[in-house]
């Protein structure tokens, strides 16, 4: 192999900027390895990223370190290219090479966590798009991506980004770790409100979190979650849905509990609306009627005390629609 490229025309173009000297079949691995990346350097600075160049490129350079396997700017370059081609897998198996020999690369630190939050996120929108086993496997590969990069963040920006704790709620969520589901929401909700003047995105945050207490059955708890999404965005699509089967359910409540009033059957008009009650805390005709059935259950301390909430919301609400 005497590697005698000499000038290369590639799509047309001399690429003239190429090394002239050419190193023999039994030069040192180092000689041998220089030349390949100059010529590398070379392709790539041009900057015009044409496929062909970039397979030049990737061809110089794999055989650059493979003759000298150690040298951390021609790893470095490397990446370059991979990433240039979109092959993030590799890119990420080279950085973390780069890292064994240099541990203190700063540099490489940040590529390589760019790289995990970017692949973290394909494997999310891939494990998406599968079913079964496949899907819960991606879930994970992708779990471990952001907790790898939350490691570097920490080290190298002393920061941490409120969206990766999202991102690893989605996939903790979806394997079924409801549990460290919701306690990641918890930290992107203090990060959100730390860092962000934005309601709409600490709406979302709420909002992720009420979906994930529902659905390991924390229905009461998920109901308060959402209730905070609704003040920080009650035009939000999700607080606005559950407003609206909220809103439909204690309103077939009431209308129950007065049919049941009406029929002199008290006790079941009051379980009745108490159970609405619970589900919509500040409708005020709820609370009128409560009193109404304790009145006539002579329970006449707790009937004056639900008037008086009566009146009191009357007046909040009086004064909201004022402002």
């Amino acid at each position: 192999m005497g590697d005698d490229y000499g000038s290369v025309t590639t799509s047309g173009t001399e690429v003239s900027q190429l090394p002239t000297k050419i190193p023999g079949m039994f030069s040192l691995p180092r000689e041998r390895a220089k030349y390949h990346f100059e010529c590398a350097q070379a392709l790539f600075r041009k900057g015009t990223r044409l496929s062909v160049e970039l397979e030049r490129c990737m061809h110089e350079l794999v055989m650059a370190t493979a003759f000298v396997p150690d040298e951390v700017k021609y790893q470095m370059l490397l990446i370059d290219v991979l990433l240039a081609c979109c092959d993030t897998s590799s890119a990420l198996h080279r950085l973390r090479h780069v890292l064994h020999l240099e541990p203190s690369n700063r540099r490489a630190k940040k590529m390589l966590f760019r790289i995990l939050l970017m692949n973290g996120k394909e494997l999310i929108r891939d494990a998406l798009r599968s079913q079964g086993q496949q899907s819960l496997t991606l879930m994970a590969l992708a779990e471990g991506r952001f907790d790898a990069a939350q490691k570097i963040e920490k080290e190298v920006f002393d920061t941490m980004d409120p969206n990766i704790w999202v991102m690893k709620g989605i996939a903790q969520s979806s394997r079924g770790n409801c549990m460290q589901a919701v306690e990641s929401m918890d930290m992107a909700i203090r990060y959100f409100a730390h860092m962000s003047d934005n309601d709409d995105t600490l709406c979302e945050a709420y909002v992720l979190k009420a979906k994930i207490l529902w659905q390991q059955g924390l229905i009461d708890m998920g109901n308060k979650t959402i209730i905070i999404a609704s003040k920080l965005n009650p035009h939000h699509p999700e607080v606005a849905a559950y407003s609206a089967r909220t809103f439909d359910r204690a309103d077939r409540q009431y209308r129950d509990a007065v049919d049941l009033f009406g029929r002199k059957e008290y006790a079941d008009a009051l379980m009745v609306a108490q159970t609405a009650l619970a589900i919509v805390r500040d409708d005020v005709k709820l609370h009128i009627l409560v009193a109404k059935i304790h009145r006539s259950m002579d329970n006449l301390q707790e009937a004056y005390g639900a008037i008086q909430h009566a009146v009191q919301l009357f007046q909040e609400n009086a004064k909201e629609i004022g402002r």
